[in-house]
């Protein structure tokens, strides 16, 4: 039975774009004591609410995959021995890298659209052009290994399955941990990306608190 290896992964848990402020060049009203912020040039909630659903489903996919993988070679492993044919086999590794390639595309369907949906300042539209790119390499990476994996459904051989599942973990690792980070700092202005990320810190210690409150319940 093919058994794909067991892969050092980065688990992204958290790479939705910042987004904050209005969806004009200014975050603040006429009554207003804030400072005004001008979004020339750079995305506003209007485009954070776009893309950042999409990114959510691929971390979701990408967790998933991660965490399934072990999982997918041992089931792989017991159906097989149980008689099953190789597509049944692989059902799990086949459901698995078709999400991904399901949560790629569905970022690349924003991402595209916003190429042409505004005079982005010259960094941003350099990083959108090379998330694109990114986007275009996961893609291929992802395809590539669900056609070694459909090739093995059909029996033919896949000497280099591995390989291309290192490969295609390797450019979505790379992606969450590089390609988005850099998207934001292009393409939100830094009064944005403070704001967001102090509001992440809420969140994760509201988080931890309702952990602590909920452990402290159990322990009664």
């Amino acid at each position: 039975m093919l058994r794909i290896s067991t892969l050092a992964l980065l688990v992204a848990t958290s790479i939705l774009l910042a987004g904050c402020g209005g969806d004009d060049d200014s975050s603040s009203t006429k009554d207003s004591k804030e400072p005004k912020v001008d979004r020339s040039g750079y995305f506003s909630n209007t485009q954070s609410e776009e893309i950042n659903p999409a990114l959510a489903d691929w971390n979701t996919a990408k967790n998933a995959y991660d965490s399934n993988f072990d999982a997918c070679n041992a089931e792989a492993d017991k159906r097989y021995k149980q008689g099953a044919t190789p597509a049944k086999a692989v059902e799990c590794h086949l459901r698995d890298t078709k999400a991904m390639l399901v949560a790629v595309a569905g970022i690349r369907d924003v991402t595209t659209e916003f190429v042409d949906a505004g005079e982005w300042r010259t960094e941003c539209d350099e990083e959108l052009a090379s998330f694109n790119e990114a986007l275009a390499r996961q893609e291929a990476a992802w395809k590539t290994l669900q056609a070694d994996w459909v090739a093995y459904t059909k029996g033919r051989a896949t000497p280099k399955i591995n390989a291309h599942s290192i490969a295609a973990s390797d450019v979505a690792n790379e992606f969450a941990a590089t390609t988005v980070p850099d998207l934001a700092t292009a393409c939100y202005t830094k009064a944005d990306r403070e704001e967001a990320e102090q509001d992440t810190e809420e969140d994760d210690d509201a988080a931890a608190t309702k952990d602590d409150e909920s452990d402290e319940s159990d322990e009664r």
